[in-house]
């Protein structure tokens, strides 16, 4: 008896290496999104078994099925406008994910920018300005 996930099915494996390059993602960007290496799902797309509890997440991340990643049954018709609808969600969040990811990258490059800059105007602050005194209020009054 075939236990779906458990064992290992290559055209499985190819079906996971398909959806994942449909999605433009890295084995590695997948494997972050499954909480996985990326040498897990690279076994995955050689038709080595899943944990049952990676194939939901697995194919939530793919815009995908269980159902099709494991056996490659599609429930749904390809023109399915409630697959049209997942499909575009999930791509949605992916940009939301990476738009974030890149927002925060950002602000980090800005704060440390401001720091540079911060740390280059009080460096360039001529020596002494703040210690020195105009030569009239060193003399005594009345000889300038």
């Amino acid at each position: 008896m075939r236990v779906p996930g458990i064992t290992a099915d290559p055209a499985r494996g190819a079906r996971i290496r398909e959806l994942r390059k449909r999605a433009g993602l890295s084995q590695e960007e997948l494997g972050q999104r499954c909480g996985v290496t990326k040498w897990s799902v690279g076994n995955w797309e050689s038709g080595d078994p899943i944990q049952k509890g990676n194939l939901r997440t697995l194919a939530e991340e793919l815009g995908s099925t269980v159902e099709y990643v494991l056996d490659g049954v599609d429930p749904e018709p390809a023109d399915s406008p409630d697959r049209h609808i997942s499909e575009v969600s999930t791509r949605v969040s992916r940009l939301e994910v990476d738009v974030n990811e890149r927002l925060d990258d950002l602000a980090g490059r800005v704060a440390a920018l401001a720091q540079s800059v911060e740390e280059l105007l009080l460096g360039q602050r001529p020596l002494g300005q703040e210690d020195e005194q105009p030569p009239e209020a060193d003399a005594p009054p009345g000889q300038t």
